[in-house]
């Protein structure tokens, strides 16, 4: 009996210690599930479409991790900013992968997106390929876009971005050219939690998302570089004038200045005269003015597109000849670049810059911290068309012409 009886102990208490190891196993499974061991998100699943970044922004490369662990910080899609990442226009990658990051952070959440862009004007071809190509982003990815022409008024593009708030658009892409009469709406926006990314620079006491940069000094620099081997391979000085406008811009000062600048460097370069106006009428009657009087003049520089158009007019006009090189192109004087008329232009795409100023600005709407200089890639905004290589140009730029 005494045996029997401690058999029946020895098996009672057999069997309540597995039950009690059942229990705490299952106490254990249960606690891993909400620890945030791996399968926990920082937003629910509904969240994940929201526009504060936080759901789509939890797409910034981590829901393609193996581990299932979960980056508590904020997401971060920098690695899609390289030079070696995105499409190849005909110069080499463009330097960002857009169709990426919009597949990271969800195409739904992207398309549920309202997006301003407020151009200081329509007034050449470059505007309209940017606000076309805008467009063009917005059929793509399905999100909501809504161009506004300032026509050079900084009074009214301040208000257009004022609109943008009232019209609740999430963010906004901007090319603000009168930066200083326009700054403090950009800096009210920003402080009201409405990301802005303007295409040029901005100056750093404004208080904005981002800007894209460019060495616009490098630009002016590149084309006295080229013009001056050019005189050189002809065996002869090119004295120039250069022709710019007469309303103050930034941009177009640094191209003036690094052009003036590295001219000064060569010994067969000789800058004449500095002419400016406001009007294409304005600018030839000052070109052919100061080309009469210097006979001498066989190089005419430009800092922006309107101006090599007019040096090729003056240049015609009087027989002259003369060769012309400048900044910035639409399709009308990479024509002119083929047929021989102008001989070297620093091409400004506005499909690459609006591509990144789209990439920028939904990295901003998905909560990362994004740097506010981001430098558009060299190739595309260093690299010059010639004669021998517009057709690239045409190509890409104006592909229905």
């Amino acid at each position: 009996m005494k045996i029997r009886r401690v058999l029946a102990i020895i098996m009672t208490l057999a069997l309540a210690a597995s039950l009690i190891a059942a229990c705490g196993q299952g106490d254990a499974q249960d606690s891993s599930k909400g620890n945030g061991n791996g399968t926990s998100s920082v937003g629910s699943s509904e969240d994940s479409g929201s526009k504060n970044g936080a759901g789509g922004g939890s797409a910034g490369g981590s829901n393609d991790s193996d581990s299932g662990s979960v980056d508590s910080g904020p997401p971060d899609n920098s690695d899609l900013l390289d030079p070696d990442k995105g499409p190849d226009l005909g110069i080499g990658p463009i330097g960002h992968d857009l169709d990426e990051l919009v597949r990271r952070m969800g195409p739904e959440y992207v398309s549920s997106l309202k997006i301003g862009v407020s151009l200081a004007s329509m007034s050449n071809d470059w505007f309209i390929s940017y606000a076309n190509e805008m467009k063009h982003f917005g059929e793509l990815y399905g999100f909501e876009v809504k161009v506004l022409s300032a026509e050079n008024d900084p009074v009214r593009q301040s208000n257009d971005l004022k609109s943008f708030q009232s019209q609740q658009m999430d963010g906004i892409v901007a090319h603000v050219a009168t930066v200083d009469a326009v700054g403090t709406t950009i800096t009210e926006l920003h402080d009201a939690g409405i990301p802005i990314v303007n295409t040029v620079l901005i100056p750093d006491y404004i208080r904005i998302a981002a800007h894209l940069n460019s060495s616009e000094w490098g630009k002016g620099a590149a084309l006295a570089d080229m013009l001056a081997k050019d005189a050189e391979d002809l065996g002869r000085d090119a004295y120039i004038l250069m022709l710019g406008y007469s309303v103050e811009m930034p941009l177009l000062q640094s191209r003036e200045d690094g052009f003036m600048a590295r001219c000064e460097e060569f010994s067969n370069v000789h800058v004449v005269d500095l002419r400016r106006s406001n009007s294409m009428d304005g600018l030839l009657n000052v070109a052919l003015e100061t080309m009469t009087v210097n006979e001498h003049i066989n190089t005419v520089f430009a800092p922006f597109m309107s101006g090599m158009v007019t040096g090729v007019t003056a240049s015609d006009q009087l027989g002259r000849n003369a060769r012309i090189y400048g900044v910035d192109a639409d399709e009308a004087n990479l024509r002119l670049l083929g047929e021989g008329k102008i001989h070297g232009i620093l091409v400004n795409w506005a499909k690459v810059n609006a591509s990144l100023a789209l990439f920028t600005l939904l990295r901003c709407l998905n909560g990362e911290e994004v740097d506010r200089e981001i430098w558009e890639p060299d190739n595309y905004v260093m690299g010059i068309a010639t004669a021998e290589n517009y057709e690239i140009f045409i190509r890409n730029l104006y592909p229905d012409s």
